[in-house]
């Protein structure tokens, strides 16, 4: 049941990217809600019901697998960096951040992230190109004169994104009690 409302809420998001977020772009740069969405994920410590699970990698994954349907870099790469960045996020934030997360770390997390994604699609790219499986390279200047308008425009949709994901919790927490009653 969880997995179908992380999905929805994934759908949900990308609509919102592709939709409304695509009207409002500054200098050809839109947000990234499905990124925000698994770094807040990823960085939950969350209690010790929720504290091991790897639901933080299915979210990655099918957020990757979404945006790779959706754009036009070669297939997998969103599917491969997501999966890259939330295991580097979560096992930081597990053993290296001994401190509670705050804003600061959040901040920092998106933009560690955020180079980190468009690196690997760069790299992604120059590799499948060299292999002769993408038709096109992908420039490197691309991705990096948007960086700073969308690491801004992240950071100001960071917030509400974090209500987004705590709702989403608080949802399937309120679920899966209302489901053990039943049973």
């Amino acid at each position: 049941m969880k997995y179908l409302i992380y999905l929805l809420a994934i759908i949900l998001l990308l609509g919102l990217n592709a939709g409304i977020f695509s009207s409002f772009q500054i200098k050809g740069v839109m947000p990234n809600l499905l990124l925000l969405f698994m770094v807040l994920f990823s960085l939950d410590r969350g209690d010790s019901e929720t504290r091991d699970n790897a639901d933080f990698l299915v979210i990655a994954f099918l957020s990757g697998l979404f945006l790779d349907f959706s754009s036009t870099t070669f297939f997998g790469s969103f599917a491969l960096a997501f999966l890259l960045i939330s295991l580097v996020l979560r096992l930081s934030s597990r053993h290296l951040l001994v401190f509670e997360m705050n804003w600061k770390y959040y901040s920092a997390a998106l933009a560690v992230s955020l180079a980190a994604l468009s690196f690997f699609i760069w790299f992604y790219n120059l590799l499948c190109f060299r292999l002769g499986w993408a038709a096109y390279l992908l420039d490197g200047k691309v991705l990096r004169s948007g960086y700073l308008i969308s690491l801004v425009y992240n950071l100001l949709l960071l917030y509400p994104m974090y209500l987004f994901a705590e709702s989403v919790k608080r949802g399937i927490a309120y679920l899966s009690v209302q489901f053990r009653k039943i049973k």
